[in-house]
């Protein structure tokens, strides 16, 4: 573990020296405008190169931009302990990983792999979206001066095929590609789902011919790749740990070759102490055995080499005590290395070992701390320091294979010494005669070719080069043409010019046009619009003009259409400090060219007046520091912005004033960087009030209610934070950037996430941003390390998909004579569902219950808003019945009653007392001389039947019918009697004692509506009477 810790440490320390160099020269990270170098600094309009310390501060700041390996000691709890027992039992078995079976089965998968093509379609969200996945290949060059005919970005590491004289590359994210020099596009990608490293990435050419890729794992084994990297395979026998996997060199043997691997791991039969270790394989990488050779980590500074030309592998071992150098080789016919030499010279440090054999004389370099160089022309026996006053700001990178006086290193620029590195002449940023322009070499290494020549490949943050004769800076070619590999910060495309603009590391705004329909066998031309690293870019204006945010604190604008040139940027510097960006949206006004940036406590709006960009400050104060901005296009008076500690305020009159959200949930939180780690604000394209608001951790908040209130709603999200999100035009996805966790998206329908993955999608990249293209139906993914990324949409977003069991309609037939039928809707998935029915206008998001529809045929269209979608039926509501049916006479006790029409169930009451509930149309019910019998259906409206048993002509009335009063005649002398008044539809009305006088009782209707009533007068054989109210 010694040498990463020592590697970290010397970096940190250099980069915090470097910070506190800025912040002291730059006054807080602002620098002065006075500052200038001949080289570092060409100012001609937005010209501002970086100095060596920003760079080194950026690159200090570029660990933040690769996810994070797995790191063993990060565990605790049940996950260590279940570790330390996979490794333990891993190491009883001697790390055998795979068997005879499982590499014949690779065998065969690979020799597959090297004809078929990824899968061109995916589908995601449960198959209600699907489409194909279009990386952009690139050609960049600049007519402005410094210009350049083809440019590229970032590589971090290299490998040669000497047989094959192939060429690989290794970009910033740890991606492979293979370059073919004579296609239009001479980038072709073979992995992006693992990152792979430099030195820990080799290559071996198997009897065949064909050529397999070894890489050691960052926590596990040697690994190897039959199908030019695209799938691997462990190999048994070598293990590392914590990122300590270091370096692999391959050597011939005999007719065959050796495979070396150094790297360290933790020793379980020693306390658990780290000890560096050293394996061999002589099965082309299959199987490894440990060198007898192992030194404690904390104890020695350990490397190993296989200079140019040699067959043999050295191991320089440094005490870390008195810094004694042990030197170690391994020749052909060796099994194991033996020491071979123990020089007097004390050595400090074994951060660079350089070698070459010439003529039968090794050669080696030692360097350190990038000005202490050390030279062996004797092996290794003895040493002389080079004494050099040159800090080119890194270690030498490489030695010249034929001349072992030549040496190369570089960190801004490429640097050649011809005197073993005492002095040294830099190639002033340019190559190839002046067409090639380059800054910031990140790789520089040579490989030994087939025939005995020698091949170099070098990196740059603009391009990748080759060279036969690195020494000539005329010599170096260009393979960047169709490099897609962007170190994308931020990317915006003006849809009314259909160009899309990128703000990079290091290549300022690239912008290109955006066709889908490109022939993808050719790469795109790009046109330089910005200088340097630009942090944020925003297209403003209706789409006219595209705005920078440079990572030395300018705003910048320039035309979308007249636009190419990046003298012509119009800016203005000191506004913001040096590396730190929030965000920057355009202003809410869209023909205004302006945008908007939270800083501090107020919003500031940046402005373009034809010429000269000015800053004023918004007049609302918040109480905190903001760090997000967003508005509703819909309504853009509805203003939103999230604050530091993550809480969100909200205005609806154009930010004049603005009020706390409600929400007493985990706000999302935010880092303060200038990568994009602040919250972020996303709002509806249909609705106003709708607005999405997310940043670091796990959460997806919603508000439909303009701010008020949120709901969280992450059902199958799992990330560590949302970088940015955008919605289609229907408001029914959003797709979202979450960093290295990827693209997502999340199905409003289902309310729920789904990642967005396959072959054709990068991993082990950061996702920084998103856009919804509405000409193209297309989301664009912007990434640092894999450029921008396009997923061409099946769907149609101006409709919306509804599954085809999202509805659930019920009919109820019309229960009465007159408008009594219903309809009910119930919908799956949630939309702003719209229908008109009998031509009344609905609205409704779930569930609709319509009432009191007429009877008859409807046709009904359920629509959504803002959509064109249409979902329509003829529902046919049937006409009701009034209760009919009849009664027999009394037979033994019994009344036989049968219903012809009306709704079940039917409830039978007897002298308003319920005897009986049922179903059927056919039933009897007992019943007496005089009883009152009443038989009611489920829906009361459709009337009652009635039937009173027995006869009632002994009891007369008159006058019946009757308008008022009328008189009954008793003809029992009683002098009271107790009579029932029942209504024909309504049942019991009244039940009172009358006084029976001359035998009549005298009644009066004239409160009473005009109908049918029975009269019950209980004498001791109940007799019933039939009144008629007119």
């Amino acid at each position: 573990m010694k040498k990463n810790t020592l590697k970290i440490v010397s970096f940190v320390s250099f980069a915090l020296i470097v910070l506190g160099f800025v912040l002291v020269k730059g006054n807080l990270l602002q620098f002065n405008e006075t500052y200038e170098d001949d080289y570092h600094h060409e100012e001609y309009g937005e010209d501002y190169e970086e100095s060596a310390e920003e760079i080194a501060y950026e690159m200090a700041m570029d660990e933040q931009s690769l996810p994070k390996p797995f790191i063993f000691s990060n565990l605790s709890g049940d996950a260590l302990a279940e570790y330390s027992t996979w490794l333990i039992n891993a190491e009883k078995t001697n790390f055998t990983f795979s068997n005879t079976d499982d590499f014949s089965s690779y065998f065969e998968t690979a020799k597959r792999n090297m004809t078929m093509l990824p899968a061109e379609e995916y589908s995601y969200a449960n198959s209600t979206l699907s489409g194909t996945w279009d990386q952009k290949y690139l050609h960049m060059t600049s007519s402005t001066a410094p210009g350049y005919s083809e440019g590229g970005f970032r590589t971090d590491g290299s490998l040669y095929d000497p047989v094959n004289e192939e060429m690989y590359i290794v970009s910033f994210a740890g991606h492979i590609y293979k370059i073919d020099e004579d296609a239009p596009i001479k980038w072709s990608l073979r992995n992006h789902t693992k990152s792979f490293e430099g030195d820990k990435f080799n290559g071996v050419n198997l009897i065949d011919g064909s050529f397999r890729m070894l890489n050691q794992k960052d926590n596990g084994g040697m690994e190897f790749s039959d199908d030019e990297g695209r799938t691997w395979m462990d190999a048994n026998g070598a293990f590392f740990e914590g990122s300590a996997n270091y370096t692999t060199v391959v050597t011939k043997k005999d007719a065959s070759k050796r495979i070396v691997a150094h790297g360290a791991r933790r020793n379980t039969s020693a306390g658990n102490a780290w000890y560096d270790y050293v394996y061999f394989s002589i099965d082309y990488g299959l199987n490894y055995t440990q060198s007898a050779l192992n030194f404690q980590s904390n104890a020695f500074d350990v490397e190993i080499l296989k200079p140019h030309s040699s067959r043999a592998v050295y191991l320089f071992a440094k005490r870390n005590s008195d810094s004694k150098l042990f030197v170690y080789k391994m020749g052909e016919n060796d099994t194991d290395f033996a020491l071979l030499h123990e020089p007097t010279t004390a050595i400090g440090g074994l951060e660079s070992v350089e070698g070459t054999t010439v003529s039968g004389t090794t050669h080696f370099y030692i360097s350190y701390g990038n000005t202490n160089i050390y030279y062996s022309g004797d092996e290794g026996a003895t040493w002389t320091q080079s004494i050099t006053s040159s800090d080119t700001g890194r270690n030498i990178a490489e030695v010249h294979p034929t001349q072992p006086n030549m040496v190369f290193k570089g960190f801004v620029e490429l640097w050649i010494s011809t005197d073993y590195g005492v002095n040294w002449t830099r190639n002033q940023h340019v190559l190839s005669n002046n067409d090639i322009y380059v800054w910031d070499l990140q790789h520089f290494k040579t490989f030994d070719k087939e025939d005995g020549g020698f091949f170099t490949i070098s990196g740059y943050d603009f391009g990748t080069y080759y060279s036969e004769t690195p020494e000539d800076w005329n010599s170096w070619i260009s393979v960047s043409r169709g490099n897609p590999t962007t170190m994308c910060y931020d990317a915006d495309t003006s849809e009314k010019y259909n160009r899309i603009f990128t703000a990079n590391q290091d290549r300022g705004s690239q912008s290109f046009l955006d066709d889908t329909n490109h022939d993808t066998t050719l790469p795109i031309p790009t046109i330089r619009e910005a200088n340097t690293d630009v942090l944020r870019v925003t297209i403003g204006n209706d789409g006219e003009s595209a705005w920078y945010w440079y990572y030395y604190g300018a705003i910048g604008r320039s035309s979308v259409t007249d636009g190419g040139n990046f003298r012509t940027v119009v800016s203005k510097r000191d506004l913001y400090t040096n590396w730190a960006a929030t965000s920057m949206i355009p202003s809410p006004i869209p023909s205004e060219d302006a945008v908007y940036i939270p800083w501090g406590t107020q919003l500031q709006k940046i402005t373009y007046d034809g010429s000269v960009v000015e800053r004023t400050l918004h007049s609302y104060v918040f109480p905190e520091a903001a760090h997000s901005f967003g508005y509703s296009n819909v309504n853009t008076n509805r203003w939103y912005a999230g604050l530091q500690s993550g809480k969100f305020m909200y205005s609806t009159n154009g930010g004049n004033s603005f009020t706390n959200s409600t929400f007493n949930g985990s706000w999302p939180q935010g880092d303060n960087s200038h990568r994009k780690r602040r919250a972020v604000i996303a709002t509806s394209p249909i609705d106003e009030a709708t607005v999405y608001y997310a940043g670091k951790g796990n959460n997806f908040l919603i508000s439909v209610d303009g701010g008020q209130s949120f709901t969280n709603h992450n059902d199958g999200l799992t990330v560590d934070r949302i970088v940015d999100m955008e919605a289609t035009p229907n408001g029914q996805f959003i797709f979202a950037a979450c960093e290295f966790d990827g693209a997502w998206v999340y199905a409003l329908q289902q309310d729920k996430w789904f990642k967005m993955d396959g072959a054709d999608v990068p991993d082990a990249v950061g996702f920084t941003d998103v856009q919804y293209i509405d000409s193209e139906n297309v989301v664009r993914f912007a990434t640092y390390g894999s450029g921008i990324i396009d997923f061409s949409l099946n769907e149609d977003f101006s409709t919306v998909f509804v599954a085809a069991d999202n509805f659930e309609i019920q009919v109820t037939d019309e229960t009465c004579q007159g408008k009594n039928g219903q309809l009910k809707i119930d919908t799956k998935f949630k939309h702003n569902y719209n229908v008109t029915v009998a031509g009344v206008d609905y609205s409704f998001t779930n569930t609709l219950n319509i009432p009191n529809l007429e009877p008859g045929s409807h046709d009904v269209c359920i629509g959504i808003a803002n959509t064109s979608y249409s979902h329509c039926v003829t529902l046919n509501i049937a006409a009701s019945n009034l209760l009919t049916g009849k009664a027999s006479n009394i037979k033994g006790n019994k009344v036989d009653v049968n219903i012809e029409s009306g709704t079940a169930p039917y409830t039978v009451s007897v002298n308003n007392i319920k005897i009986l509930e049922t179903n059927k149309t056919n039933f009897s019910i007992p019943a007496e001389e005089g009883d009152f019998i009443q038989v009611e259906s489920k829906a009361t409206c459709e009337g009652k039947l009635t039937k009173v048993v027995g006869s009632s002509f002994e009891i007369k009335a008159f006058p019946n019918p009757t308008t008022d009063f009328f008189e009954l005649r008793i003809p029992n002398s009683k002098e009271n009697v107790t009579i029932e008044m029942y209504s024909q539809s309504s049942g019991l009305i009244s039940s009172k004692q009358y006084t029976v006088v001359n035998n009549k009782v005298k009644m009066n209707l004239e409160n009473n509506p005009s109908g049918v009533y029975f009269l019950r007068i209980n004498l001791e054989t109940p007799k019933t009477i039939k009144i008629i109210k007119k």
